[in-house]
């Protein structure tokens, strides 16, 4: 591919919503004028098949693919890669040294992949949106002031840590404190060996925590 390339990807899931903000009007508009004459995207299991186009004044030319063995080629050749909230996506887009815009699906209940990429944001590695305003977070970010992400980086272990074990009030709270605090040592010695599986796994815990503890149902007053 020739040109900027804009990378669009919703992993081994569907989220069909995505694909059809990342080719609306508005949002290739904007990345027209961000100078991008290549959208490719990759739409997993979505029931929704965007429309293969030509470059043209008002949008990138758009291709897409349902799956391949990896991605990461097509991650390398990217300028910017637009993805869902997955950690194993943001990281491995991070990894490579990508402006990256993460897509939070909010219409998934208990969305707690919200709270990975707030931190992120927060340190300054990446932009995320909902598909409702990624158009307006592609006319408005600026790119070039985002920083580097380090693999292994213990600011944005503990920070994260941190968020998930400050809980909401209440009883849950508690047990959810001392859920965590049982994984501390474990997870700080693998955080060292290999910190992309010790997040991964220290986001799959928590979501199984909150699931437990916080998720049952709310009784009516």
């Amino acid at each position: 591919m020739t040109g900027k390339c804009a990378f669009v990807t919703v992993g081994t899931t569907e989220f069909d919503q995505l694909i059809q903000s990342a080719t609306s009007s508005d949002v290739c508009k904007a990345l027209r004028q961000l100078g991008y004459t290549q959208l490719l995207l990759q739409i997993g299991r979505g029931q929704f098949e965007p429309e293969a186009t030509e470059l043209s004044d008002h949008s990138p030319a758009v291709h897409f693919y349902r799956f391949k063995d990896s991605i990461a080629d097509d991650i390398k050749a990217a300028n910017l890669v637009i993805c869902h909230a997955g950690a194993g996506s943001v990281l491995e887009t991070l990894g490579a040294g990508k402006a990256a815009v993460v897509v939070i699906n909010d219409q998934l209940m208990d969305n707690h992949q919200v709270e990975l990429a707030r931190q992120l944001q927060r340190l300054g590695h990446l932009y995320y949106c909902t598909c409702r305003t990624l158009h307006k977070t592609l006319e408005e970010a600026d790119f070039t002031s985002l920083q580097p992400f380090t693999p292994g980086t213990p600011t944005l272990f503990t920070s994260h840590l941190d968020s998930l074990l400050t809980g909401p009030p209440g009883t849950g709270a508690t047990l959810v404190f001392l859920f965590h605090l049982s994984w501390i040592g474990m997870l700080a010695v693998l955080y060292m060996l290999t910190p992309t599986v010790a997040l991964l796994l220290l986001l799959t815990v928590s979501c199984l925590a909150v699931f437990v503890f916080w998720g049952e149902p709310k009784k009516v007053q």
